[in-house]
C-alpha cells in the first residue's frame, strides 16, 4: 500500500507541474536509481521494470493495453490525459504480470524433518502417486503430479509436510484468482465481487485497482469543471454548502480537537 501511494503521489505531483507527459520514463529510474537497494527481486533493472507496469494501472490501463514492450511510459500517459469521457474497463482489478511473484506451483512441501519412515502413510494415501523417494529414502513431492489435495499432509505421522498458501488466493473469499501456465495469477471476472481482499493480501503488491484519478483530474485543469454547487444543492444533509465556503476549519467544518475528540474523553462527576 506505502509503494502504491508512493507511486500515486510522484505521479500526481508531475500532473500539477505540467511534466507528467516529458519526465514519466524517468520515473522509474528516479524511484529505483542504480545505488539503490532491492528487495524482493534480482536486480535494480527487475525493479523498475516493476515500477513502470504498476503505473499503468493508475493511469486507467491494464496490462492487455501493452501491445509493444517498446512503448514508452510517455505515451500511455499522453492517452491518459487525452482520453474522454468515462471509457471503463470491463474489469475493475489486474494483475501486474511483472510483480507477481508466482508463489508456489503446489500448495505443500516436504520439510527435512521427513524420518523415510516404513510406512510411508503419505505415498500410500495420495491419490496420484504424486510422493517419490530420494536415494536417502526421504519423500519429495512430483510438483507436476500433485493437484495440492493436503491428504499427505494430514496423514504424515512428523507432520513433516507443511502447507504454504497463496496470500491472494487464500484470502479470496470466492476462489476467482488462479494461476496460468506460467504461474502468474489471473483474476476471473465472472466470480470476482470486487472485495480487495486481494490487494491488502498480496506481499508484493502485484495486484492493482485501475484508477480513473487521472480522468477525475484532467476536467478541472481544462476548465470543464466549473464549480457550479449543483453537487451541493442535490445534497440532502448539507444544502448550505457551496466549493466557494468549502475551506479547512471554516464555519461549515469542525476543528477534530475542539468537539469530536471532546468526545472521546471520559466523563469525570464531581463530587
Amino acid at each position: 500500500m506505502i509503494v502504491r501511494h508512493k507511486l500515486l503521489t510522484n505521479l500526481i505531483k508531475l500532473w500539477k507541474d505540467n511534466q507528467l507527459v516529458e519526465r514519466i520514463d524517468r520515473l522509474p529510474i528516479e524511484l529505483s536509481p542504480r545505488t539503490s537497494r532491492v528487495l524482493g527481486r534480482c536486480c535494480v533493472h527487475k525493479e523498475r521494470a516493476v515500477w513502470k507496469y504498476k503505473s499503468f494501472p493508475l493511469m486507467g490501463f491494464d496490462m492487455s493495453d501493452e501491445t509493444d514492450e517498446l512503448t514508452p511510459l510517455s505515451e500511455y500517459a499522453r492517452k491518459a490525459l487525452e482520453r474522454k469521457g468515462q471509457q471503463q474497463k470491463d474489469n475493475i482489478l489486474c494483475v501486474i504480470d511483472e510483480a507477481c511473484s508466482s508463489c508456489v506451483q503446489t500448495n505443500y512441501e516436504i520439510t527435512n524433518l521427513c524420518k523415510g519412515c516404513v510406512a510411508r502413510a503419505c505415498a500410500t494415501n495420495c491419490p496420484k502417486n504424486a510422493i517419490e523417494f530420494n536415494r536417502a529414502g526421504k519423500a519429495v513431492i512430483n510438483h507436476d503430479l500433485c493437484i495440492s489435495c493436503g491428504i499427505c499432509h494430514s496423514n504424515c505421522p512428523y507432520h513433516a509436510i507443511v502447507y504454504m498458501p497463496v496470500p491472494c488466493e487464500e484470502a479470496c473469499p470466492v476462489k476467482a484468482i488462479t494461476k496460468d501456465e506460467r504461474g502468474v495469477e489471473h483474476i476471473d471476472e465472472s466470480k470476482c465481487i470486487y472485495c480487495g481482499k486481494c490487494i491488502n493480501s498480496c506481499p508484493f503488491g502485484a495486484i492493482f485497482e485501475i484508477s480513473q484519478v487521472f480522468d477525475v483530474l484532467q476536467p478541472e485543469r481544462s476548465s470543464k469543471f466549473r464549480r457550479c454547487s449543483t453537487c451541493c444543492s442535490v445534497c440532502a444533509k448539507e444544502k448550505r454548502w457551496s466549493p466557494s465556503s468549502l475551506r479547512p476549519f471554516s464555519d461549515n467544518t469542525t476543528p477534530p480537537r475542539k468537539k469530536y475528540m471532546a468526545r472521546l474523553r471520559p466523563s469525570v462527576s464531581r463530587t
